[in-house]
């Protein structure tokens, strides 16, 4: 082919070549008109609770009103306009040791599992009646290994309610969920945690059981519903 039968598509070539460069242009300036839009959308704070936290989406929220003199007094309490500071905090139980690290989650989850007891009526008000509960996951040693038990705890007494070993895992820093996700009326548990070489989902329908001598914590494992590993 001759060299006058190559020169358009030389020509073709280097145009080609120089428009090039540009394309990225514009699209960075497509890109930044969406950029623009966006930094000009109010932000979105919620309009009610933060589901996990209790708190709004910025994992934070107003305090509300406290004085020395706040609190309802001889009133009632849906009067109150101010809640009385507390400057002399006092521990009404603590669940582990001094030495124990305690929960390794973030954050701490509160529930009513009254609808989820199994208790006789004479020991009711000593197994958790109109008594919330807390479910933390925390790392206890089994032979010479570290296991994450996933708790749920009596906020009366500071005791062991219910418990199951998720394993040797790595640790669990995220909170664990509730849901009545099959609509029994009865709160379901699930909790995320890594291994060294997998990611799991377990979902548990706990039940907890009490008697005379106290809370029945062994022999939970079957109430787990479905799990998922990848």
């Amino acid at each position: 082919m001759s060299n006058a039968s190559n020169a358009p598509w030389v020509l073709i070539t280097l145009m080609f070549l120089l428009a090039a460069p540009l394309a990225p242009i514009l699209t960075l300036s497509s890109d930044n008109n969406s950029m623009i839009e966006a930094r000009n959308e109010s932000p979105w704070y919620g309009s009610g609770a933060w589901s996990q936290f209790r708190h709004f989406p910025t994992h934070n929220s107003s305090m509300p009103a406290h004085s020395v003199n706040g609190g309802p007094a001889d009133g009632e309490v849906a009067n109150v306009s101010e809640l009385m500071t507390i400057d002399k905090a006092v521990v009404n139980w603590q669940h582990e040791s001094n030495n124990h690290p305690g929960a390794d989650g973030y954050g701490t989850v509160i529930a009513d599992f009254s609808a989820s007891i199994s208790a006789p009526s004479a020991a009711s008000e000593r197994c958790g009646a109109e008594t919330l509960f807390a479910v933390i996951v925390s790392t206890q040693d089994v032979g010479s290994e570290s296991h994450s038990m996933l708790k749920i705890i009596d906020g009366g007494s500071g005791k062991t309610a219910w418990k199951v070993d998720l394993g040797v895992t790595l640790p669990v820093k995220s909170s664990p969920a509730l849901a009545d996700i099959d609509g029994d009326g009865m709160l379901e548990l699930m909790v995320a945690f890594d291994t060294s070489n997998s990611v799991n989902l377990d979902v548990y329908s706990p039940r907890l059981s009490c008697a005379e001598s106290g809370w029945i914590t062994s022999g939970h494992t079957s109430e787990l519903l479905w799990s998922w590993s990848h």
